[in-house]
């Protein structure tokens, strides 16, 4: 009985938390904000907008300038995030591609991370992803490399993206993203 007591403990010693970004009802993260592409010269806007149990965000998608892209972000912070193997959002959205992105620099042509995600349904959706999958961007265009141990261990912003370079409304409601 001792031995099974014992490992009862280790395992729940070892096991790492999730690391979760809740804008539902516990509303934990309230300090996320907007970056469009006019830091760029861009038309594009966007918004986030605190709802009961979620965020919402949402605008419009201009390629005059050359823009293209809105999201929103995290403050910079150290996130140490190699202990977890997927990642988990509950959302809905209007039918375009958004993206996770996971950063480790503060520059932005160095790499970025990324991992695609979408709902055609306007019905709240859950979605897990390994965390393996995250594919390596360099000034929007993929490089063909995945995410690493190393890179996971070092990330400064998590974000939320649309860059699907198509001109037009959208919105996506997410009420957590969740690292397991």
């Amino acid at each position: 009985m001792n031995n099974f007591v014992n490992i009862v403990l280790l395992f729940m010693l070892s096991n790492t938390p999730p690391l979760l970004f809740d804008f539902g009802s516990k509303k934990m993260e309230t300090n996320w904000y907007v970056v469009n592409d006019d830091v760029m010269g861009g038309l594009s806007t966007s918004s986030m907008i605190e709802s009961t149990n979620s965020i919402v965000f949402k605008g419009t998608i201009s390629l005059k300038n050359n823009g293209g892209f809105a999201s929103i972000r995290s403050p910079r912070k150290s996130y140490d995030l190699s202990a977890f193997k997927t990642i988990s959002l509950r959302f809905k959205s209007t039918g375009r591609e958004f993206g996770i992105v996971l950063e480790r620099y503060n520059r932005f042509y160095r790499p970025t991370h990324q991992l695609v995600f979408s709902s055609d349904s306007n019905e709240w959706v859950t979605a897990t992803f390994p965390i393996k999958t995250f594919k390596e961007r360099v000034l929007g265009k993929e490089t063909g490399n995945f995410i690493d141990i190393e890179t996971l261990k070092k990330i400064e912003r998590i974000g939320i993206i649309l860059f699907d370079k198509k001109e037009g409304a959208f919105s996506l409601e997410v009420d957590y993203i969740r690292f397991d």
